[in-house]
């Protein structure tokens, strides 16, 4: 049996594959090449070579007309946006000494200028609860300020401060029936004690109910989508022309982004009623009272009961200090030794806690009164000289 041949297989050529493969590798060496290229041509720090170039300023023009408003409007009535810290007094302890009072900071707040004597717009919620209050000016001039009207009901405070009438210029006034959903609004402020801010946007809303924290409600408030914030209590709310329509309280948070602010005719109508009944600064008798009445002991009897109220402290060249009263102290080996207990002012009984200020609202700065103090199960007679 004769073999046969092998079958020989008969190659053929796929043009299209040889074309596509030759395609691909030129593509990569003209790859490797361009690297190449950029690689010598960049520095030790992996940047093109050749001198950095200078770009000319573009010029931006004239501002826009509403642009240019906003812009004056803001020049306008910086220097009638004040800035407020409000501070609450601690007590600080050193073994062996008597406790010193001391200030810390508690809240800020925006104000504006209501007029040259010195009075300060603001909202009350940023003054409640304060044991003081400071106002800083556009200057950066900072004074003390006293409360001198307040309407818990508005949410509005008045303060009063000692500037030069010169520093002291004030907002332009304009009123709030006659407001439109849609029209432009400012708010200035100084948000999270950032320097004073400008925001802008629209009316958004009116005659709304705006709750407030001791349950009460502010009629006819104005809503605005002008972006608010913690600090910004207190600020004016102005039209396009920049005239004060309202003072901006409060805030919704996201997702509504809704402020809300007292109409300026509210306050107004609360300004007059304060006008009438103007609310006097309590004297000062430099001390720091314990909030509670004190257990008081008779020596003769043994029996005991609430009366008086304990000093916890006294003010450096206070009043008191300058009439020899004492605060509580710490000993070396920090036990407490008990402050002088006041248990009567000009014969008064203090039998409440709140009793020593409704009797001092009836004095003024510079009256000399009578306190009835225990020192040490020792009763004694002190005259002190309000301030």
């Amino acid at each position: 049996m004769s073999r046969l041949p092998e079958p020989q297989l008969d190659p053929q050529i796929d043009t299209k594959s040889t074309t596509s493969s030759t395609q691909t590798v030129l593509v990569m060496i003209l790859l490797i090449l361009v690297g190449v290229l950029l690689f010598q041509n960049m520095d030790h720090q992996g940047a093109l070579e050749g001198p950095l170039q200078p770009r000319t300023v573009t010029p931006r023009g004239e501002l826009g007309a509403d642009e240019e408003a906003t812009v004056e409007l803001f020049e306008n009535l910086k220097k009638s946006t004040v800035f407020i810290q409000t501070r609450k007094y601690t007590l600080k302890a050193r073994r062996g000494f008597q406790l010193s009072v001391g200030e810390r900071p508690s809240g800020i707040g925006t104000g504006f200028i209501w007029d040259q004597n010195g009075h300060i717009i603001t909202n009350f919620h940023v003054i409640q609860g304060a044991d003081g209050a400071s106002v800083q000016l556009a200057d950066e001039s900072v004074y003390d300020a006293n409360v001198v009207g307040v309407s818990p009901e508005e949410d509005l405070a008045v303060l009063k401060i000692d500037a030069p009438p010169e520093k002291l210029l004030p907002i332009p006034v304009g009123e709030s029936s006659n407001l439109k959903v849609g029209q432009t609004v400012v708010a200035l402020g100084y948000p999270l004690g950032l320097n004073l801010t400008l925001t802008k946007g629209v009316i958004s809303g009116l005659d709304q109910f705006l709750p407030l924290q001791d349950g009460s409600q502010i009629r006819h408030a104005i809503q605005t989508d002008a972006s608010i914030n913690p600090g910004n209590s207190g600020g004016p709310l102005l039209d396009s022309a920049g005239r004060l329509i309202g003072i901006n309280t409060a805030i919704i948070e996201a997702p509504a982004g809704f402020g809300f602010a007292i109409p300026v005719d509210t306050v107004r109508n609360a300004i007059e009623r304060m006008s009438r009944n103007p609310l006097r600064t309590l004297p000062n008798l430099g001390i720091k009272l314990e909030e509670n009445l004190a257990i008081v002991t008779d020596v003769q009897t043994g029996e005991s009961r609430e009366l008086g109220v304990r000093i916890m402290a006294v003010f450096p060249d206070g009043p008191a200090d300058r009439a020899g009263l004492r605060g509580a102290a710490l000993t070396q080996w920090y036990q407490m030794v008990s402050g002088d207990i006041i248990l009567g002012i000009e014969g008064e009984v203090i039998d409440a806690p709140d009793k020593v200020n409704q009797i001092l609202s009836r004095y003024q700065a510079g009256d000399e009164i009578v306190l009835t103090i225990l020192r040490q199960d020792q009763m004694m007679e002190v005259p002190v000289t309000l301030q």
